[in-house]
């Protein structure tokens, strides 16, 4: 989308009278140059964006901060902006909100629009739903301790998936049997059975799954269920996936 055709759904939902004031978040590399020097005062709109015209966005709780329940997801569970716009309470105001953002170091959140109201609760902007539910104050949400630019998102958990994935498989190599080969490659028509589906949902549970990469490894799975028994491999497959997780 252009920032023209976006502008344009604005002024149109304007003139059908959809909204009296707009609240408008935008995360998205270079979101500032959808909106920067566009937006008319009229239109009732206040736009904030994760970042400025010329610079990138930034995910969060990237690897290895991607451990939910001993798993590692290979993904970045959040953005930076978005997980630090959502830490305001709702009794804070717009204008607070914006600075609450601001005030971290990665954030370039930019505002457009018309800022004459910014003095407003955002419980203003939650809908009528927000009239059940108590009013939470702000909270704290948890210090990230990795952030990544954005468009350097793939790179990164293409780094993890390197880092995880041929140290694993070794060690499952040598703990389930010193004699298993990790990197012999099997002849023939490939028949593994039970076992190895036994083996792949194990490491679904507990190890998050194949990834592109990892997927060159699955041979080792085969290998080993060649000479061991299908349980004594997804035991050491849950022991090796916690420990990984538990050091991360």
């Amino acid at each position: 989308m252009h920032n023209t055709e976006l502008l344009a759904v604005l002024k149109q939902m304007k003139e059908q009278r959809m909204y009296k004031k707009l609240v408008f978040y935008m995360e998205a590399c270079e979101s500032g140059s959808m909106f920067n020097g566009l937006v008319p005062g009229d239109l009732d709109v206040c736009v904030t964006t994760a970042s400025s015209p010329v610079q990138s966005s930034w995910g969060t709780f990237c690897p290895p901060d991607d451990v939910i329940n001993g798993t590692a997801l290979n993904t970045c569970l959040g953005d930076f902006y978005q997980v630090n716009v959502e830490s305001a309470g709702e009794t804070e105001t717009l204008e607070n909100q914006y600075l609450i953002v601001k005030s971290e170091p990665t954030c370039s959140v930019e505002q457009y629009g018309d800022l004459s109201w910014t003095n407003l609760p955002i419980s203003n902007f939650m809908g009528d739903k927000m009239k059940h539910f108590p009013v939470h104050r702000r909270r704290e949400p948890r210090k990230p301790s990795v952030e990544v630019a954005s468009r350097d998102v793939p790179l990164h958990l293409a780094y993890y998936q390197y880092l995880r994935s041929s140290p694993l498989f070794m060690r499952l190599a040598v703990e389930v049997g010193e004699q298993a080969d990790f990197h012999g490659v099997p002849e023939g028509r490939l028949v593994c059975g039970e076992c190895c589906d036994e083996a792949y949902r194990t490491f679904q549970g507990y190890c998050g799954g194949f990834s592109d990469y990892s997927l060159q490894y699955t041979r080792v799975i085969y290998n080993l269920c060649q000479r061991y028994p299908p349980n004594n491999i997804s035991k050491v497959i849950q022991k090796l996936c916690n420990n990984l997780t538990q050091t991360q």
